[in-house]
């Protein structure tokens, strides 16, 4: 058996006759539509419509609108929903460690901290997430900004943290093996994704038991 994602279908094609009786999985992550209408993944698009015919490649989608969507995009009635899961231990059973987080970050004890987690890409909307934070530190005298993640955008996040003035209410941390602690340090988990599939860190943040401001572009199997 091989279970792929991400960007990997076309490496199994070149070797299809090679693997023939091999059961092949291939789990979208993201918005089926977005991910493989985009030039840059038509090599994908063609290796999945490939394998499914010669391989019996069967696809798992992460909520129901997804399988329906991918079933149509390829001409299938076969695609298997599989929702992604955290280990509800590792989140729900953390000790209150707010205040010795927020020491080692020098944050204020009396912060009332914002939280994002993710890749620091166009599909995450940090641009947005920053004018959403400019606004409510109008309003919310002793907001902070925590985002956790890295990737493409950072220097264009930074730029703006800038811009806005907000650098000294504003921390980026990157590589973290300790979220469920950075989780308990927040107080409420803000996810504006333009698009997404089942985001994890976004179910994380739920059984973490945090409040969440989510953008209605996420499907509500999520929730």
């Amino acid at each position: 058996t091989i279970h792929v994602h991400l960007p990997i279908l076309k490496h199994l094609k070149p070797i299809a006759s090679r693997i023939n009786g091999v059961k092949l999985f291939y789990t979208c992550h993201n918005e089926s539509s977005r991910l493989f209408n985009t030039n840059d993944r038509a090599e994908e698009f063609d290796a999945a419509k490939y394998l499914i015919k010669h391989n019996n490649l069967i696809l798992i989608a992460l909520h129901d609108d997804m399988r329906v969507e991918l079933n149509e995009m390829f001409s299938v009635d076969n695609t298997i929903v599989v929702h992604n899961g955290v280990d509800v231990d590792r989140f729900a059973n953390v000790s209150d460690c707010r205040k010795d987080i927020l020491h080692q970050l020098n944050i204020p004890d009396d912060a009332f901290v914002v939280g994002h987690i993710g890749r620091l890409n166009v599909q995450k909307n940090h641009m947005f997430l920053l004018d959403i934070f400019d606004a409510l530190k109008d309003k919310q005298s002793n907001a902070f900004l925590l985002m956790v993640g890295s990737g493409p955008l950072k220097e264009q996040v930074e730029q703006k943290i800038l811009d806005l003035g907000i650098q000294n209410r504003c921390k980026i941390l990157e590589h973290r093996t300790d979220i469920p602690e950075l989780l308990k340090a927040m107080d409420v988990f803000l996810f504006p994704s333009v698009h997404e599939g089942l985001p994890v860190t976004l179910v994380e943040a739920q059984v973490a038991n945090k409040r969440c401001v989510v953008s209605d572009t996420i499907t509500s199997e999520c929730f």
